[in-house]
């Protein structure tokens, strides 16, 4: 993951993302879409005897393409625009103020994958992936909800139960932490990653601080759970490796060595 791509405010215009349409091409500003208008208050400032730049708040929208010939998917998005001041050297020694923008996106439609996740995922766990990616520009607390969201469907899809009859005919909600240990007995990578993403999800869903390195993270590492899980070549690679070590070393060689747990691991 290229993080410079996720992380507004953008200072040399906007980058170009992930197309969400055909997951191969890239989606660039179209020529003479950007569109840039000043707010009323903005306006009113400039009168300010202590005006500065940076006090210029301006709204943006645009259209993006995608690269592909194959697919040239349009996407729409809309955002603010704020302003730093800048100095020019002029050719005659002086130096000239200028107004360099800044973009902070807000919408897409529709929003770039932040992760292209395998095409073995579940329809049940990318789709509240897809919800996430458009929240992650708008509300980091609701984008961190619903990539939590995508870990409990997860482990819906690999019958990881909801509930347990603690009283006979009376249901009891299992926590987010116990089905992941549960998961984790039975897939102990991908479940160990699990936990660091609950404790982010958790943070996003019940405190203010959540933060776009926090999200890029749980993103990151949810993606290589995803490629553990359900993607084919995680599973080949591991045999390649297998295949390769019995070749190679020979039978008589001493058999790789799990590191010792730490006591501090559940």
């Amino acid at each position: 993951m290229n993080r410079k791509l996720w992380i507004p405010p953008f200072t040399n215009g906007l980058p170009a993302l992930p197309c969400c349409a055909c997951q191969i091409g890239f989606l660039n500003i179209v020529a003479d879409t950007l569109k840039k208008l000043e707010t009323g208050p903005s306006e009113n400032l400039q009168s300010h005897d202590a005006w500065e730049v940076e006090w210029m708040d301006f709204r943006f929208t645009a259209f993006y393409r995608c690269t592909n010939p194959n697919c040239r998917n349009v996407v729409a998005v809309a955002g603010k625009v704020g302003y730093k001041s800048d100095y020019e050297v002029l050719p005659n020694g002086d130096w000239e103020e200028r107004a360099e923008p800044y973009y902070t996106p807000l919408a897409f439609a529709e929003p770039p994958p932040v992760i292209r996740v395998c095409e073995q995922c579940p329809e049940a766990v990318s789709a509240h992936l897809d919800r996430s990616f458009g929240l992650y520009w708008m509300d980091r607390r609701s984008c961190a909800t619903a990539i939590r969201t995508a870990v409990e469907s997860l482990l819906d899809e690999r019958s990881v139960p909801r509930e347990i009859e603690r009283k006979p005919g009376k249901l009891a909600r299992i926590p987010l932490h116990d089905r992941i240990v549960r998961f984790q007995a039975v897939d102990p990578e991908p479940g160990k990653l699990l936990l660091a993403i609950r404790v982010i999800g958790n943070v996003g869903t019940h405190q203010d601080d959540i933060t776009v390195d926090d999200l890029l993270t749980a993103y990151e590492i949810l993606d290589h759970v995803i490629d553990l899980v359900y993607s084919a070549r995680a599973a080949r690679v591991a045999g390649l490796a297998d295949e390769m070590f019995t070749r190679l070393a020979g039978s008589n060689a001493p058999q790789p060595q799990a590191l010792p747990r730490s006591s501090t691991e559940s």
